[in-house]
């Protein structure tokens, strides 16, 4: 408690002090700093974000995201802030078969700093479970980075890392206010395995060079590394690295062609065990609706070294975006891993995300994950998903409601997997101080 408290009374100082002082010397003398709901109720009008929003030919996509993330991932800004939170959970113990309901209520901190290429976000909470006395610390940190050079007048170079650790998921009862960082990889797949209550922490390296050799015809190469340590489960740490190639052709004006191979390797933390699965991808097919809709399929084969198997492979994705809107769904059908468990599963995934924006003051956010896998001496079924609503009632006010539900079961795997349905429910309060813009220098 004395801990907690010094670092309220310093996060108190620090933030009255950079908000009344270094505000003032920074800003434009006669010119009034917008408050961050007026940052997303106009993100267009902020000339930091126009900058750098190149996407790539043919490919769909919105910059629609909820006000929340509309505020901490603002470009070129540095803020903070307070939060509030209640939640509730009808099992918040999931370890054997002993379930009991609980009430957390919360106070907590946050900062976060945005610029061209990087992101960087920590929050700290401390809550009480209402209904048994039980005192909860929880922190969260990410740090994200993205770099793309131009090398010659046909090739580019992309660079990008994403460090996360904090509480799992399935098991965080406090509000933990901080930008989000992208580490999805093309084609990996690796599945999360729900554990016990513990910190989690996850870094992915990704890197890509683009090279277009003809008018409608591109070459893509990439590597990925990425690490996952969980600090109490018995598999302790899993990496895994990623190497591919991938060709794509432009047909005509919306149909698009593309092929390419990866090979994929999953390590455990004790080296006792690979996982390595290789991919063909024989064709795949992108269409382009206008340009807000963009559906793709592929189809190919997969061969798992371990046990020599091989199993086909398919891929169906849809996109649609528009200015309010934002909508992906992907299935995946072929070979998988999971985290910690050291066999190549074939089974199916589907990802779902779903954000809308209302109005200037309102959105939701929906997002879901389904896994199911198995071997021949061993399953694992898990689903992650939620929905988020943002309203801000105030300049710098923003309340939010939060419902997630988890599941997974699991047969014969050799990690400390929980059998277990949960669902939570969060209301908060957010109050994010007036954020510090960061001007750049002009060359």
């Amino acid at each position: 408690m004395r801990r907690f408290s010094i670092r309220l009374c310093i996060a108190l100082i620090f933030f009255t002090v950079w908000s009344r002082g270094v505000r003032a010397q920074v800003s434009t003398p006669g010119t009034a700093e917008p408050s961050a709901a007026e940052e997303v109720q106009d993100p267009v009008a902020d000339e930091d974000n126009q900058e750098d929003a190149s996407t790539s030919p043919g490919r769909v996509s919105s910059g629609v995201s909820s006000i929340m993330n509309g505020v901490l991932l603002a470009r070129n800004r540095v803020g903070g802030g307070f939060t509030a939170s209640q939640s509730y959970t009808p099992d918040a113990l999931v370890s054997g078969s002993t379930r009991q309901a609980a009430s957390f209520s919360s106070l907590g901190t946050n900062f976060y700093a945005n610029f061209s290429q990087f992101t960087l976000g920590y929050a700290f909470a401390y809550g009480k479970d209402q209904s048994r006395g039980v005192v909860v610390k929880d922190s969260r940190g990410t740090l994200g980075w993205n770099w793309g050079h131009r090398l010659t007048r046909n090739s580019t170079l992309n660079v990008s890392d994403s460090l996360e650790s904090g509480t799992n998921a399935t098991a965080a009862s406090l509000a933990l206010v901080i930008p989000s960082v992208s580490d999805s990889t093309q084609y990996l797949s690796t599945q999360d395995v729900f554990v016990a209550r513990q910190r989690v922490t996850r870094n992915n390296l990704n890197t890509g060079i683009g090279y277009r050799f003809r008018k409608r015809t591109s070459l893509n190469l990439s590597a990925s590394h990425y690490v996952v340590r969980y600090h109490q489960a018995q598999f302790g740490q899993s990496d895994g690295i990623q190497l591919g190639l991938n060709v794509d052709h432009q047909l005509n004006k919306w149909l698009y062609l593309n092929s390419g191979y990866s090979a994929y390797r999953n390590n455990g933390n004790s080296k006792l065990y690979t996982v390595d699965i290789h991919r063909l991808q024989i064709v795949g097919f992108r269409f382009q609706l206008g340009h807000s809709v963009e559906i793709a399929t592929t189809g190919g084969v997969q061969y798992a070294r371990q046990g020599r198997r091989l199993a086909g492979e398919a891929e169906t994705s849809l996109t649609a975006g528009t200015s309010k809107t934002a909508f992906s769904i992907r299935y995946h059908q072929g070979l998988s891993s999971a985290v910690g468990v050291p066999v190549a599963l074939t089974g199916h995934n589907v990802n779902l995300l779903l954000s809308h924006k209302f109005s200037r003051t309102m959105s939701l956010q929906t997002n879901a994950v389904y896994f199911r896998a198995s071997s021949p001496s061993s399953s694992l079924e898990n689903l992650a998903g939620g929905v988020g609503l943002n309203v801000a009632l105030r300049p710098n006010l923003i309340a939010a409601i939060h419902y997630n539900q988890y599941f997974q079961r699991s047969q014969n795997l050799s990690v400390d997997a929980l059998h277990f349905s949960r669902s939570s429910v969060q209301a908060s309060i957010n109050y994010l101080l007036p954020s510090l813009r960061v001007r750049r220098r002009s060359n």
